[in-house]
Order: structure tokens, then sequence, then C-alpha cells
């Protein structure tokens, strides 16, 4: 089986894998903000602020949960895209590429 390999192929893997990286990076500052703000009326909260930090922390775990194999796939992404790369060099040295 043969596969067409380009570069607007390569540059469209390596962004989404940079999207990827940016949503994972956004969900964690999200997630860190959520816990300063909390962190920040704990004198207002008195007795709730305990149960509020359970609960944040159970949702940064079902984050961690959710973007360790969104992290995977954008590696993954990565990987392909520099294979192609690769193959798209050794083609132009070749003298098979434009």
């Amino acid at each position: 089986m043969k596969y067409a390999v380009n570069e607007e192929g390569v540059s469209a893997m390596h962004t989404m894998s940079q999207k990827v990286q940016e949503a994972i990076e956004a969900i964690e500052q999200l997630n860190q903000s959520v816990k300063s703000t909390a962190d920040g009326h704990a004198n207002v909260l008195g007795p709730h602020k305990s149960s509020l930090d359970d609960a944040i922390d159970s949702v940064n775990e079902s984050v961690k949960t959710g973007t360790e194999p969104a992290a995977e796939v954008a590696e993954a992404l990565d990987d392909v895209a520099d294979g192609y790369e690769a193959v798209i060099s050794n083609d132009r040295i070749r003298g098979k590429g434009n």
C-alpha cells in the first residue's frame, strides 16, 4: 500500500498535536485557578473548604486520567509527522521530491 505524504499533511499533524497540548495546558491552568480561588476564600468558606478541596481533588484526578491519553495522542501525532518529514527529506535527497 502506498501513502501520499506532503508537507501540508505534516504541518497539519504538528498543528493538531500543538492544539491538543494547548488544550491540556488550558485545562490544567483552569483547575489551578479554581483551587487558588478556593484557597483565597478559605476564611469565608470555613468548614466547607475541606469538602470543596475534596471535590477539586476529585476533578483534578479525573482531568489527569483524561489528559494522559490526550498527551499520548499529541506525542503520536508528532512522531508520525516527524517520520513523514524524514520520508519527504529522503525523497528530496534522492531527487524524487519537489
